[in-house]
């Protein structure tokens, strides 16, 4: 099995970033294969926990996505518990965080970040959330393990922008906050139409934004890291998506979407 050590992780972030800044890491450890410490090799079964405490031990403002998806069916969900489901390292950070933002869905959690507001988040993607002050503070997105497929940053981007093929769905429920506040009302989605007819392809994008130097990539250990500072890739992908509006889709849409009267329904067919 293929090994790295953290402090390659590390000259990486510091690479990229300023201290105290805030950044943004998604993760995949296992497929990078073994950590090592000083060329010592951590158990399996205490990468999480060990490469947390080292990530935690850097010089900055670290969040993580801790997102997830049982909101629709529950309407309820309490922010002291609810588990993250993108992770082991997620689920690891969630239980010690000091902070997590108020959304049922797409939370982030933090210990020390100036981004995540007491306030609830009705819309993650829109507005005054999360990512616009992420956004706002230039921050570093970093992909351990795992490329952009996974980079929700990239729906905020097409909700400013205004893509026609998604749609903004609320759903109404209640949340408990980790200071053990009730907060109720409608919180939002930006939804791909339910029928499974798109199917999100970031490829062509991913290779632009590499070209362009935007999308940094390092090898390491078995995988990659990606990483990409937030100003310079929203403006890139407003101009990416001004020349190709479905460049983010296996295939451009037959139809649009919108949710209206409690239902999602389709407001314009054959586009092409």
């Amino acid at each position: 099995m293929k090994s790295y050590d953290f402090k390659d992780i590390k000259n990486i972030i510091d690479k990229n970033a300023t201290k105290g800044e805030n950044i943004l890491i998604h993760s995949s450890l296992a497929s990078l294969g073994a950590l090592e410490i000083n060329r010592e090799k951590i158990p399996l079964k205490d990468t999480a926990k060990v490469f947390l405490d080292e990530l935690l031990s850097l010089d900055y403002k670290i969040l993580m996505p801790c997102f997830n998806y049982e909101f629709p069916k529950s309407r309820f969900v309490d922010l002291r518990e609810l588990k993250s489901e993108v992770g082991t390292l997620t689920e690891e950070f969630r239980q010690i965080a000091k902070q997590r933002s108020n959304h049922p869905m797409f939370s982030f959690c933090s210990n020390n970040s100036d981004v995540i507001l007491d306030s609830a988040e009705f819309n993650p993607f829109f507005g005054d959330c999360v990512y616009k002050r992420l956004y706002e503070r230039d921050s570093l997105m970093v992909f351990v393990g795992i490329d952009i497929r996974v980079c929700t940053f990239m729906v905020f981007v097409e909700a400013n922008f205004g893509i026609k093929y998604r749609y903004f769905k609320p759903f109404y429920g209640e949340i408990i906050t980790l200071s053990g506040e009730k907060l109720g009302g409608e919180f939002y989605h930006f939804c791909l139409p339910p029928d499974s007819s798109l199917k999100v392809n970031y490829s062509i994008a991913k290779e632009i934004l590499i070209q362009k130097g935007i999308l940094k990539v390092y090898s390491i250990g078995a995988n990659f890291i990606y990483t990409f500072k937030a100003m310079e890739f929203y403006k890139a992908m407003f101009e990416i998506l001004q020349d190709s509006p479905y460049i983010l889709l296996q295939k451009p849409p037959k139809e649009f979407w919108e949710y209206k009267n409690g239902k999602d329904s389709i407001i314009k067919q054959n586009l092409i």
